[in-house]
């Protein structure tokens, strides 16, 4: 991205706030009707997540998912660059942040995982401006990388990156009783985060372990905290315990149950998902392709030697079909 681009992005963030996510929603329109390849990839995952929909409801969905890609596009550069009080300003409701203090008072730690729903940017500023924070961070190409770090810096984020030291370093931010970030949503295994095929949305998805094994070894509570994006306002934050991580017998059990928790938070607001991102590129042996023609591209692109003796998992399914979603 260019200095030009960010300097637009800098001017189009200092448009009113209804303004700001009306031009980005409609931005996001526009490029989600277009059949280009990230359509694809959320018309495959929205057919494989939730097939009891219809299709033009699914259809529907992908466009407002990208609708809210747009929005992000136009208001990061805003939120890197607020201060405590203007992030105060953005967040409207708070729920359950209750169960956040009482799990910082056992002193063992608290893992805060996010989906890449809503505005997760704004709750790493939120959370970074209360709390020690310390976020696990895969760097990106671009000449957006610099400000993106310095905005998620900016109030007090620790930062590291998805290697072996940068785990160290969210082993060493629970044991001192502090709160460790992460988006889990992906398959990002490198360093020390390597993954097992799990179910998730009724497919064997190939899962990041490092959640679970972090939260079974420090004895931290696991905290699910959602940004619920209120267009032309703001966010409404809400927190609330995710069971069966922590005390799972096996890395495979946590994962599993971390992502079903991750199913019922998307299920519960879907069109501010990010349905775009290719999940199901690794598949496992034997299991037909998602993404059509995409598919050979995405999984070499997905193929990482560091977690390529790492076992599968043949997990239990988890729970059944999700419910009719909200498409607030």
């Amino acid at each position: 991205m260019s200095d030009r681009m960010i300097r637009l992005l800098d001017w189009l963030g200092r448009l009113p706030w209804p303004l700001a996510h009306g031009l980005g929603y409609l931005l996001g329109l526009a490029l989600g009707a277009l059949p280009l390849k990230g359509s694809r990839i959320a018309d495959a995952n929205l057919a494989v997540c939730l097939p009891h929909l219809p299709a033009w409801r699914r259809r529907l969905l992908r466009l407002r998912s990208f609708g809210h890609i747009g929005c992000i596009m136009l208001e990061s550069r805003r939120i890197w660059r607020a201060d405590v009080a203007g992030i105060e300003r953005l967040v409207h409701r708070v729920q359950g942040e209750a169960v956040l203090r009482e799990a910082i008072e056992r002193g063992r730690g608290v893992l805060v995982v996010t989906p890449h729903l809503g505005g997760w940017e704004v709750l790493n500023q939120y959370l970074a401006s209360r709390y020690p924070l310390t976020t696990l961070y895969r760097p990106q190409r671009g000449a957006l990388e610099d400000h993106a770090a310095a905005g998620r810096r900016r109030l007090g984020a620790r930062l590291v990156p998805t290697s072996a030291g940068g785990v160290r370093a969210l082993r060493r931010a629970l044991a001192r009783g502090e709160l460790v970030g992460m988006l889990p949503d992906q398959d990002i295994s490198r360093g020390g985060a390597a993954g097992l095929f799990v179910r998730y949305f009724g497919q064997q998805a190939h899962t990041p372990v490092l959640p679970a094994r972090l939260a079974a070894s420090s004895g931290a509570a696991v905290v699910m905290a959602v940004a619920r994006r209120r267009l032309g306002r703001g966010f409404d934050l809400d927190f609330s315990p995710v069971g069966g991580v922590s005390e799972a017998a096996s890395a495979a059990a946590g994962a599993l149950a971390l992502n079903a928790a991750l199913e019922r938070v998307i299920v519960a607001l879907p069109a501010q998902y990010w349905w775009s991102y290719p999940r199901f590129r690794r598949r496992p042996p034997g299991a037909a392709p998602i993404y059509g023609r995409d598919e050979r591209r995405l999984s070499r692109a997905a193929a990482a030697p560091a977690d390529s003796a790492a076992p599968r998992c043949a997990a239990p399914e988890s729970g059944g079909t999700p419910a009719d979603p909200s498409y607030e």
